[in-house]
Formats: structure tokens, sequence, C-alpha cells
């Protein structure tokens, strides 16, 4: 197993898991960072929630 940062290209399975976040949230995620794609074989598994760096 393997976790990376969401991608733009992970957009498609990670609304089939979150249907509530609007689309500028998963597009704030990518670019900030925030989103996090737990994969297996090379293929996304699950998501992981939102994990908020330090202050």
């Amino acid at each position: 197993m393997f976790i990376r940062y969401a991608q733009l290209n992970d957009k498609t399975e990670w609304f089939r898991l979150d249907r509530h976040l609007p689309e500028e949230g998963f597009e704030e995620k990518i670019r900030n960072k925030q989103g996090y794609v737990l994969t297996e074989n090379g293929m996304g598994a699950s998501r992981l929630c939102r994990i908020s760096p330090p202050k």
C-alpha cells in the first residue's frame, strides 16, 4: 500500500466516494496538498480524510 497526495486525475473516484464536496473544494485540496489517496497495486483503494497541517 502507498499513500500519496490526491491528483486531478483522481477526481472521478474522489467524487464517487465524497458526494458532498464542492468541485472548488476538491481543487483546493489538490492545490494545498490536503487530499490523500491510499493506493493498492497502483489502483486507488480509498480516499483518506483531510489532514490539516500543524499551525
